[in-house]
C-alpha cells in the first residue's frame, strides 16, 4: 500500500516518520543528520506539489453546491401480454398487449464530470523524470451512484399451505401484491468545486497554484445528528380485572376489566438540533500554507496508520512509481 503523506514542512514530514517508526535518526560519517527507514520501505520524497486552483461551486444565493447522486424514478416493467388463462374482456384477443411496456425513468444528474486526459508539453516546466507526452492528467469517468431505500417485495401467492382462506380468495390469486424497488435523491456532502482560470493572450488557462495543508472539501466541523429524548409524561396502567373474592357490582362478573390498561404515554423532545458539516472556506484554505509531500510505501500497516497519510490528489503533478 502506498502512503501519501502531507505536512507543513520537510521538518514536519521527517517528524512525523520517526515518531511513526517509519524512519530513525542517525548522522553519518560526516557527523550529518540523516535517516534510515525500516526494511522494505521505499520513500519517495516529493516536496511542494502544484495543481489547478479550484473553488466552490455556488447557487444564486451563495451557498455551496454539493454533489448528488443519479436517481431511478422507476423500475422498467416487461411487456405482459394477454392469455387464455386471465379471462379475457370483451373486445380482447389472445396476443394482445395487456401491460405497455414503459422503459425505466432516470433524471440525470452529474456527479463528477468526465476528466480528459492531459499530457506533459514542452511548454510546462516539467518535474523530475517527467518527459513531454508524458501523461499529466490521467484519464477519469464520470462516476454514477444510487442509493436503495426500498427492498423489492416479491409477489406472494395464497397456497393450499394457508388454513383459511379470507371470503372471495382462491388458490393463485395474489395474496400480498409486487411492490417494485423505490429511489430518492440524495445529496452527499462532497461539495462541488471547479478550476480557476484566467485569460492569457486571449485564451482562457487553468491557474496552478502549489496544493496547502487545507484543500477543498475538508471538513472544519463534522456534522451532527439530531438527538432526541423520550420523556413520560404518563405511566403505563396494567389491567386490572375483577376476582372471585371481591363484592361484585351488579351486573359485572369475575374476570371483567375491572381498570382498563394503558400503555406509558412518551412526548419525542429534540436535546441537540442537527446540524450540518461546516467546510474550510477558500479564504482560510489560501491563508493556510503551501503542503509538503511524500510517498512511502513497504510498511506494516501499524506503521502506516500513525503516518499523516491522505486520499491522494486528483492531479499530482508528480510521476508515481512505475
Amino acid at each position: 500500500m502506498i502512503y501519501y503523506l502531507k505536512t507543513a514542512n520537510r521538518e514536519e514530514l521527517y517528524a512525523a516518520l520517526v515518531s511513526a517508526g517509519a524512519a530513525r535518526e542517525i548522522e553519518n560519517e560526516d557527523g550529518e543528520k540523516v535517516y534510515a527507514f525500516v526494511e522494505g520501505a521505499e520513500f519517495d520524497e516529493i516536496g511542494a506539489i502544484v495543481a489547478p486552483l479550484k473553488k466552490f461551486v455556488r447557487d444564486e444565493s451563495g451557498e455551496i453546491v454539493f454533489k448528488t447522486r443519479e436517481e431511478l424514478v422507476a423500475e422498467a416493467t416487461q411487456e405482459v401480454l394477454w392469455t387464455e388463462s386471465d379471462g379475457l374482456p370483451e373486445g380482447v384477443s389472445i396476443g394482445d398487449i395487456k401491460v405497455a411496456y414503459e422503459p425505466a425513468k432516470y433524471e440525470t444528474q452529474e456527479v463528477e464530470a468526465e476528466v480528459a486526459e492531459e499530457l506533459w508539453t514542452e511548454e510546462d516546466t516539467l518535474p523530475e523524470g517527467v518527459s513531454v507526452g508524458d501523461v499529466k492528467v490521467e484519464y477519469k469517468p464520470a462516476v454514477t451512484e444510487e442509493i436503495l431505500i426500498s427492498e423489492e417485495v416479491a409477489e406472494v401467492l395464497w397456497t393450499s399451505d394457508d388454513v383459511q382462506l379470507p371470503e372471495g380468495a382462491e388458490l393463485g390469486a395474489v395474496k400480498e401484491a409486487a411492490k417494485p424497488a423505490e429511489y430518492k435523491t440524495v445529496t452527499t456532502e462532497e461539495p462541488q468545486t471547479e478550476t480557476v482560470y484566467e485569460e492569457v493572450d486571449g485564451e482562457n488557462v487553468a491557474v496552478v497554484k502549489p496544493i496547502k495543508m487545507l484543500s477543498l472539501g475538508d471538513i472544519k466541523t463534522p456534522k451532527k445528528e439530531q438527538v432526541l429524548e423520550q420523556i413520560l409524561i404518563q405511566e403505563a396502567v396494567q389491567e386490572v380485572l375483577w376476582a372471585e373474592d371481591e363484592t361484585l357490582p351488579e351486573g359485572t362478573e369475575v374476570g371483567d376489566v375491572k381498570i382498563v390498561g394503558q400503555e406509558a404515554v412518551y412526548e419525542t423532545k429534540v436535546i441537540e438540533a442537527a446540524q450540518p458539516a461546516v467546510f474550510y472556506t477558500e479564504e482560510e484554505i489560501a491563508e493556510s500554507g503551501d503542503a509538503y509531500h511524500a510517498n512511502i510505501r513497504g510498511i506494516a500497516g501499524e506503521i502506516g496508520k500513525n503516518l499523516p497519510s491522505i486520499k491522494s490528489p486528483a492531479r499530482p503533478a508528480r510521476v508515481w512509481w512505475s
